[in-house]
C-alpha cells in the first residue's frame, strides 16, 4: 500500500559526528548507478536493503535524466525500506550523502541545526514518506538516436555540421563532431579550439584556439589565446598563426569583411576593442567598447554590411566603423537572427540579472531604416533567449519547470510548446542539420529525433494558442 513502509530499521543511538565523518563522497554529475555502487560499497552490510533490485531499475529509469532530479528519487525510493538519504554541504562540489533510519530524522536534523550544518532529506515533491519514487513515463519522449558525450565535455563551436568540444579534465585537445551522418564520425585536434569563422564569400576559415598553457589551478589561461587562418577545415592544426604581437587576450567574436579579419577582444591589460587585421595594414585598433552595455557581437546586413553591436550599432566600412547608427536601450542583446532582407528578430535583456516571469518579447529591427517594433508572446521567458533553430524557426527558452522553451516559425506564426517531460537532462541546446531538422544536444548526449516536428504537433493543441500578438512599433 502506497505511503507504506516495508521494513524499519533497527533505531539505535547514533554518534552523528561520526555519521558526517564517515558520508559517502560523490562526483556532483554522478548519475544513480554511480551513487548506488558508492552507497552500496560503504554501506551494504548496514543497510541490506541498499542492493534491493528495486533501486536498480530506478537507476535504469532515470538514466540520462537530470542530475537534480535523480537524488531526490533516490532517497523517496529509499524512504520505502525505511531509510532516508541525506546530501550535506560540504567543501567542495561532491556530494556528500548520509544514510540513516528514517526514525532518525527528527534527531539528525536537530543535530544538523545545533552543529550549524546545511543539508536536506532527499525526497520528491508531493510524496509521502514509504511511497515509492516517481518513475519517468519514458513512453512520452522523443523517439531518438542518440550518441553519448563525455560526463564534463563542452561545445565550443558548431559550423558546418561540425561541432567542436573540449573536456575540463582535458582542455588543451579538441574533439570533432561530424554530424552529418549517424553514428556521428570524431577526429581528433591537438588545437584547443574556442571558436571558427567562416569567410561569407570564399572558402576560408579564422579559428581562435587557446595558447593550452595551464594555471596554477589547473585550467587554460584564456587571457592568452592565438589566432590562425586556413582553407581546409578538416586540418585546423596545420593552419597558419596569425601573429598578434601577444596582445590579443580573451576574444569575445570575430568576423570577416572582404580581406580584412575582425576581432572584438579583451586584452591582458583589460582593454576592450575590436581590432582589424589586413595583408597591407596588419593589426589595427578600429574600436574601444569599454563600458559600453550588452554583449559583443557582430552581425551581417542583408546587403552584405558588416556591423558590430555592443549597446549601440556601428557599420563597418572603409577600413573603420562608423558613428553609432542605432542605439538598443537594455543590459544586452540576443542572437541577431535574419528573418527578410534587411530584418531580423532579437530579444532584450532588460536588466543585468535575468528578468524570469516577464512575458517574452522579441524585437524586430530594419537595418534599412533603423526602426524597431516589438511583440508580445503569451509565455515568460530567460532575459534575451532567442536563438535559431532551423530554417523559420527561433527557440525561445523558457524559466519554467514544466517547458524547456517553444519554437515559433517567424514565417507561419505557429508557435509550439516543448515539454520537459520529452526529453530526460534539463539541458538543451540544438545544432541545424541543414535541412530543416536539428541534432539536440540534452544533458550528456547528442539526440537525433526521427520526427521533431511531428511529434511536437502531436503533442501541442491544434489551436495555435502560443501565437504573439500583433507588432507594436517603436516611437
Amino acid at each position: 500500500m502506497a505511503g507504506e513502509i516495508k521494513s524499519q530499521p533497527e533505531v539505535l543511538k547514533m554518534d552523528y559526528e561520526q555519521l558526517v565523518k564517515d558520508a559517502v563522497l560523490t562526483e556532483w554529475k554522478a548519475d544513480l548507478y554511480e551513487t548506488l555502487f558508492a552507497l552500496r560499497e560503504k554501506l551494504s552490510g548496514t543497510y541490506p536493503s541498499l542492493l534491493e533490485g528495486t533501486l536498480d531499475e530506478l537507476a535504469e529509469n532515470y538514466k540520462g535524466e537530470d542530475i537534480e532530479d535523480m537524488l531526490p528519487a533516490l532517497g523517496q525510493e529509499m524512504t520505502a525500506s525505511g531509510l532516508c538519504l541525506y546530501c550535506l554541504d560540504g567543501d567542495g562540489d561532491d556530494n556528500v550523502l548520509v544514510v540513516l533510519p528514517l526514525g532518525q530524522a527528527d534527531e539528525f536534523n536537530k543535530f544538523l541545526k545545533k552543529s550549524k550544518r546545511r543539508g536536506i532529506m532527499e525526497r520528491q515533491e508531493r510524496k509521502k514518506p514509504g511511497e515509492p519514487a516517481r518513475r519517468i513515463d519514458l513512453s512520452k519522449r522523443i523517439p531518438c538516436k542518440t550518441f553519448p558525450l563525455k560526463k564534463d565535455e563542452t561545445v565550443h563551436s558548431y559550423t558546418e555540421g561540425k561541432i567542436y568540444v573540449q573536456t575540463i579534465s582535458l582542455p588543451t585537445e579538441t574533439r570533432v563532431i561530424d554530424l552529418s551522418t549517424w553514428p556521428p564520425s570524431e577526429q581528433p585536434l591537438r588545437r584547443a579550439v574556442a571558436d571558427i569563422e567562416k569567410h561569407p564569400d570564399k572558402t576560408m576559415y579564422a579559428a581562435v584556439f587557446h595558447s593550452q598553457d595551464i594555471g596554477p589551478d589547473g585550467y587554460l589561461l584564456e587571457k592568452f589565446q592565438r589566432l590562425a587562418v586556413g582553407d581546409d577545415l578538416a586540418d585546423i592544426d596545420s593552419w597558419k598563426e596569425v601573429e598578434t604581437n601577444g596582445d590579443l587576450g580573451y576574444v569575445n567574436c570575430l568576423a570577416w569583411h572582404g580581406d580584412d579579419l575582425l576581432i572584438a577582444c579583451e586584452n591582458a591589460s583589460y582593454k576592450k576593442v575590436v581590432k582589424g587585421f589586413s595583408p597591407d595594414k596588419g593589426w589595427v585598433d578600429l574600436l574601444d567598447f569599454q563600458g559600453l552595455g550588452g554583449y559583443p557581437r557582430f552581425f551581417r546586413g542583408g546587403d552584405g554590411a558588416l556591423y558590430f553591436y555592443k549597446g549601440t550599432i556601428h557599420k563597418y566600412e572603409g577600413g573603420a566603423f562608423s558613428e553609432p547608427v542605432c542605439t538598443i536601450p537594455g543590459y544586452g542583446i540576443g542572437e541577431m537572427i535574419p528573418t527578410g532582407k534587411d530584418r531580423f528578430v532579437f530579444g532584450i535583456q532588460e536588466e543585468s540579472t535575468m528578468t524570469r516571469g516577464a512575458l517574452m518579447r522579441l524585437t524586430e529591427l530594419d537595418t534599412g531604416t533603423w526602426k524597431m517594433r516589438d511583440r508580445e508572446f503569451p509565455f515568460a521567458t530567460t532575459g534575451r533567449g532567442a536563438t535559431h533553430l532551423a530554417g523559420d524557426w527561433i527557440y525561445l527558452s523558457s524559466p519554467s519547470k514544466k517547458e524547456f522553451g517553444y519554437l515559433w516559425n517567424f514565417a507561419t506564426d505557429e508557435c509550439l510548446m516543448l515539454g520537459r517531460g520529452a526529453l530526460s537532462d534539463d539541458y538543451l541546446d540544438f545544432f541545424d542539420t541543414g535541412d530543416g531538422g536539428a541534432v539536440l544536444r540534452n544533458g550528456d548526449t547528442l539526440c537525433l529525433p526521427e520526427d521533431f516536428w511531428g511529434y511536437l504537433r502531436a503533442t501541442n493543441p491544434k489551436k495555435n494558442t502560443l501565437a504573439p500578438g500583433p507588432w507594436t512599433e517603436r516611437a
